[in-house]
């Protein structure tokens, strides 16, 4: 029944806001709390944001980012990618060294992403990819820019502080208490680390942490079809009348008034 769950949990959507983000020279030393965009979104080829000449020792520069509070209840709500003499925005922080051998981040370019506290904040990066060959954002995505001959892009969401906290937990049918009858032994989730870059690495007592790293896309039978209407009924088209009373609603509305962010469920899963 646990491991059933957990591999539901896995296939859920993660649209948690994202904490913080760094690079890495060795995608094997990922801080723990983070994940390496270790494979472009696109080909699932290698997302090395440095490309260096394979004859002249080969250096390697990897993105990641963490959905942990790392750092007090802040989440990431903006990304930017200036050039590299260029000012930082205000109200931005740069990402100028890899976290685990202090070299710097990529060239040309800088990482700019913004912290805002969790209570203020309207919006959140809940994701961010690379994209190899594609110049265009995958649907949902915003492109930010490009490092070397790769494409950085982020995926944002509306984002209620109110509904995080409380989790709607009154209208679950069963506690989420570790205590509960169900799962007696159950002990809560360990408290994160002081540090964001703590490397799971560097305590043989202690497994690093691994994620999945294979998000090619993958095509289904209708993929590049054109849609197109028949002929008969393009002619009436204009003559379509809205019911009195019935409020046609944007795509944002729509995303607004539907979106879930599955919290109730996460909060499930970290009591385990």
């Amino acid at each position: 029944l646990m491991s059933g769950l957990r591999d539901l949990m896995n296939a859920l959507p993660d649209d948690r806001p994202v904490t913080n983000i760094c690079v890495i020279e060795n995608f094997s030393r990922c801080p723990t709390g983070h994940s390496v965009v270790q494979k472009t979104h696109d080909l699932d080829t290698d997302a090395d944001l440095w490309k260096e000449s394979f004859f002249s020792g080969r250096q390697t520069r990897y993105l990641c980012i963490s959905k942990e509070e790392h750092n007090n209840n802040f989440i990431v709500d903006a990304l930017a990618l200036i050039g590299d003499k260029e000012v930082i925005p205000d109200g931005f922080s740069v990402v100028s060294q890899t976290v685990d051998t202090g070299q710097r981040a990529i060239r040309k370019r800088q990482i700019c992403f913004r912290l805002v506290p969790k209570d203020g904040a309207s919006m959140s990066i809940t994701d961010i990819i690379v994209l190899s060959k594609s110049k265009n954002a995958p649907l949902g995505f915003t492109m930010v820019g490009d490092i070397e001959s790769l494409t950085l892009c982020y995926k944002s969401a509306s984002y209620n502080y109110s509904k995080v906290t409380n989790g709607q937990n009154s209208q679950l049918p069963y506690s989420l208490a570790p205590q509960s009858s169900l799962y007696p032994a159950l002990r809560p989730a360990p408290l994160p680390p002081n540090s964001p870059y703590s490397f799971g690495g560097d305590n043989p007592e202690t497994p690093q942490k691994t994620y999945p790293t294979n998000t090619i896309h993958i095509l289904s039978a209708l993929e590049g079809v054109p849609f197109e209407l028949n002929q008969k009924y393009k002619a009436v088209k204009t003559g379509v009348t809205v019911p009195a009373g019935v409020k046609i609603k944007s795509e944002e509305e729509i995303l607004k008034e539907f979106s879930y962010d599955f919290s109730v469920e996460y909060e499930a899963l970290n009591r385990m």
